[in-house]
């Protein structure tokens, strides 16, 4: 009975013990587990939020052991000895700006520096961040700053690098392939807007077209500086040839190159200075001087057409009657009208009065007027019918019959 009851004893305390063992020995395991997960947890937290958080930590200890309690020790979930592990860890970091803290103050000083042209980019449609970015390294932060630079290279390394892009990624999602050609067009929309506001065409950027001729001094020679620096010298005068539509980037620089940088000093070149730069002109535009020497006719050919209009105006005053009737009888043509009206024909009943001769010197004065003006066979064909067709009104209103010409012309 006593063996009996001992071996119960015994079974009892070893299966109680080792039930606490066992307990004991599975509770230390998941302590240590947890912690050193806990730790490495803490590891990778205090370092993403050092290096990809905008959170500045300046290199003393003090400041990193305040950022410590202030991020890390406000957490209840874990213990003392994780929270001590991670501080040991994280100040064996260098202490610096984070990469996501140096972009975000670096776009927002760039904002603030180009509202302007931010606000114009977007009211354009042409706002991109990366584009933004350029320009402002180019110094360009408004409207008026795009009008005066020149520089505009990057767009065509832009457009190289979209189009070594596309043909290494062929294989790229479509939305991959959607976004470089957005980002394409948009380049090609704020190029029009810098070319429109800077005058400059796109020969003169692009410049790939041989010389026609040995003196042809293409604006691509010119060095990109150089033309900054003109430009920067010359905006007065800039102003003055685009508000005269006399904007040329090749004549602005050499006009720059000898200090005309405004309007008042046009009047001070030389004559030996405007014949170098016609040499250089014609042999660029490879128009002879017989064409300049030709302007007296052109002069000529102006004030006839000064002194038609002034007849013409004079007609339309004195004939205002006669006009509405020709129209109403689809004989209407302005050489015709005036011819009449000088004749002394201002009504419609005046028509009437009209002798032979002056009929046939009013048709003969018509006829040399249009052909001069147009010789197409059909513009005269319509002449006639036309002079046909008042021939017929005036017979009928003068009571001459055909017969009466070639017994005039016979007599004569």
């Amino acid at each position: 009975m006593c063996n009996y009851l001992l071996f119960i004893t015994c079974f009892i305390t070893n299966f109680i013990v080792l039930f606490f063992v066992k307990k004991l020995v599975l509770l230390l395991f998941i302590y240590i587990t947890e912690n050193i997960f806990l730790s490495f947890h803490f590891y990778v937290r205090t370092y993403l939020l050092i290096y990809f958080e905008p959170i500045y930590m300046p290199n003393d200890t003090g400041t990193t052991l305040s950022y410590y309690l202030k991020n890390v020790c406000n957490s209840k979930t874990f213990d003392w000895g994780a929270r001590f592990f991670s501080f040991l860890c994280i100040c064996n970091f260098p202490a610096e700006k984070s990469i996501r803290l140096k972009k975000w103050e670096q776009q927002q000083g760039s904002e603030s520096d180009g509202h302007q042209l931010k606000k114009f980019m977007q009211n354009e449609n042409v706002w991109d961040l990366e584009l933004f970015n350029v320009l402002l390294s180019m110094e360009i932060k408004s409207e008026d700053d795009i009008e005066e630079g020149s520089d505009i290279e990057f767009l065509r390394q832009k457009r190289e690098e979209i189009k070594k892009k596309n043909k290494k990624n062929n294989r790229l999602s479509a939305k991959r392939d959607e976004s470089l050609a957005r980002l394409n067009k948009l380049l090609s929309n704020f190029e029009k807007i810098w070319r429109k506001k800077s005058g400059i065409k796109v020969t003169n950027i692009k410049g790939k077209s041989e010389p026609s001729s040995p003196g042809y001094k293409d604006s691509t020679t010119i060095s990109h500086a150089k033309q900054d620096a003109a430009l920067q010298k010359g905006k007065e005068l800039k102003k003055y040839m685009q508000a005269e539509n006399i904007w040329d980037v090749d004549l602005f620089m050499e006009l720059v190159d000898i200090d005309i940088i405004d309007e008042a000093g046009i009047a001070g070149i030389t004559q030996v200075q405007f014949d170098e730069f016609e040499k250089i002109w014609r042999k660029a535009s490879g128009i002879k001087r017989t064409n300049i020497t030709s302007a007296d006719s052109a002069e000529s050919k102006e004030r006839d057409d000064e002194r038609s209009s002034a007849r013409r105006d004079d007609a339309l005053k004195k004939g205002q009657e006669l006009k509405k009737y020709m129209q109403k009888e689809n004989v209407w043509d302005v050489d015709l009208f005036i011819e009449l009206v000088e004749s002394g024909v201002t009504q419609s009943s005046d028509i009437a009065s009209i002798t032979q001769t002056q009929f046939d010197e009013v048709c003969r004065k018509t006829r040399v007027i249009r052909i001069s003006d147009n010789n197409d066979v059909s513009f005269n064909a319509n002449l006639e019918k036309l002079l046909t067709k008042f021939e017929k009104i005036w017979r009928q209103a003068s009571g001459i019959k055909r017969t009466n010409i070639t017994s005039h012309s016979d007599h004569k």
